[in-house]
């Protein structure tokens, strides 16, 4: 959804503002050689929404099976009558 992207968008922003503003005044270093902890992070919620995404799929394959299962017992009801 759209809100999902745009919280994503501002965080990822935010996390490599708050990298360089962090490193410039302190010397500290967040996140090293390309952004590795941000990249590992946005794997993992990858794979998160990965996995949503096909347990939702499921779950939908299944309610309309039973929807299918039922119009086809309904119309073959009104076929007899």
């Amino acid at each position: 959804s759209m809100p999902f992207v745009a919280i994503n968008v501002v965080l990822i922003v935010v996390w490599i503002i708050a990298t360089f503003i962090v490193q410039k005044t302190t010397g500290i270093v967040l996140d090293s050689d390309v952004f590795e902890r941000l990249a590992l992070i946005l794997g993992i919620e990858g794979l998160l929404v990965s996995i949503l995404v096909l347990v939702n799929q499921t779950r939908e394959a299944k309610e309309e099976s039973v929807r299918d299962r039922t119009e086809y017992e309904a119309t073959l009801h009104a076929d007899r009558a």
